[in-house]
């Protein structure tokens, strides 16, 4: 994961990486891609995984909204 925010950072500032963290509050010691890249990363998540909601089919994606001037 070092090396692929170093990448980023380093040779492709424009690039977006879709993330799937929709199990990380499953896995001890997660670490999105987000955290490091939050500027390159495009989170996937789930609120029926993260609530025990089964049948649940909402989703979200965060977005950065800009506005000339």
């Amino acid at each position: 994961m070092h090396k692929l925010v170093e990448l980023v950072r380093k040779r492709l500032p424009d690039l977006l990486i879709i993330t799937d963290d929709v199990y990380a509050t499953f896995v001890n010691g997660f670490r999105s891609l987000a955290a490091d890249l939050p500027r390159n990363a495009l989170l996937v998540y789930s609120y029926s995984k993260h609530f025990g909601c089964t049948g649940w089919r909402r989703g979200m994606a965060p977005s950065r909204c800009t506005r000339g001037g």
